[in-house]
């Protein structure tokens, strides 16, 4: 019952929302307004965004590649001995739960869903939120994807009887670090708390916005503890990948505003550049 009254409330804060940005709205927008927005609270620019994505996405198709061509571990003789786990993380271990382990992937879903609320913007900015959105996730899946295929840690559940048999063979029970579930859970929530609050920073929706998010997102980190699917440090790194994921983004892009409002160059090139270079990445500022 709980999570359906989460979900009402999610659909409430959608549709409720008042629609306080015609600040941002744009008189007769044209379509590069629709494709660049107003700029004036995250300014999108090809300088930045294009490198931006390619970037993002490099690195998650090449984390989904090595989680794909990394041999896969053989299981060993199971249960393990709980005495090898690490003091911090042993209290916590729990066998494999799977009604928990649903919940926790449909609370991981709905904390990746936050990020609707940002529709109640006038649709000159649904572009600048939606690529913002599409570059953290992928930074966010990357990373949590390498952190997978080069980690080998035995989930929880190994340590005890009853563990699902489908993830021995398919190596997925040795990849337990970091948690993906919460990565993912707390970039959309992040991303969805930051940035509406950049946009309504005076709204009377800014705290449940906020409180939906960051439910969503720990409790999907509590529900794959108690699952059995991850140990705590697991999802305290899941956490950290995506919470800077869905953060550091949009922040870039709230620099690249202010800086071109104090120059005056609402419209003109983009203060902040990033150039692929052969050996790397160049960042340039422009004062």
């Amino acid at each position: 019952m709980k999570y359906i009254t989460s979900i009402l409330l999610s659909i409430l804060i959608l549709t409720a929302v008042p629609v306080s940005a015609q600040e941002f709205k744009i008189e007769n927008p044209s379509v590069s307004d629709y494709i660049w927005g107003s700029g004036k609270v995250f300014r999108l620019q090809p300088q930045l965004d294009i490198p931006l994505l390619a970037g993002s996405a490099a690195v998650a198709i090449s984390g989904l590649l090595c989680e794909y061509l990394v041999e896969k571990p053989h299981p060993e003789t199971l249960p393990l001995d709980i005495n090898q786990v690490n003091p911090f993380d042993r209290p916590m271990a729990r066998p494999y739960n799977r009604a928990l382990d649903i919940t926790g992937s449909v609370t991981n879903f709905l904390a990746l869903a936050m990020p609707a609320v940002l529709f109640a913007l006038p649709a000159t900015e649904w572009s600048t939120f939606l690529t913002m959105y599409l570059e953290s996730a992928l930074f966010a899946l990357g990373f949590r994807s390498i952190g997978k295929a080069f980690t080998y840690r035995e989930r929880p559940y190994t340590y005890f009887e009853n563990y699902p048999t489908s993830a021995l063979e398919d190596g997925d029970f040795a990849r337990s670090f970091p948690s993906g579930h919460t990565t993912m859970a707390f970039v959309g929530a992040t991303f969805a708390a930051y940035v509406f609050c950049m946009y309504y920073p005076d709204s009377i929706f800014k705290i449940p916005v906020i409180a939906a998010s960051s439910m969503f997102a720990v409790g999907t980190g509590a529900l794959r503890i108690l699952s059995g699917n991850h140990f705590m440090t697991d999802v305290l790194a899941g956490a950290a990948i995506g919470g800077l994921c869905g953060f550091l983004v949009p922040f870039v892009h709230t620099i690249n505003a202010g800086i071109a409002k104090s120059l005056g160059n609402e419209n003109g090139e983009a203060p902040i550049e990033l150039n692929t270079l052969s050996g790397g990445i160049s960042i340039r500022f422009k004062w």
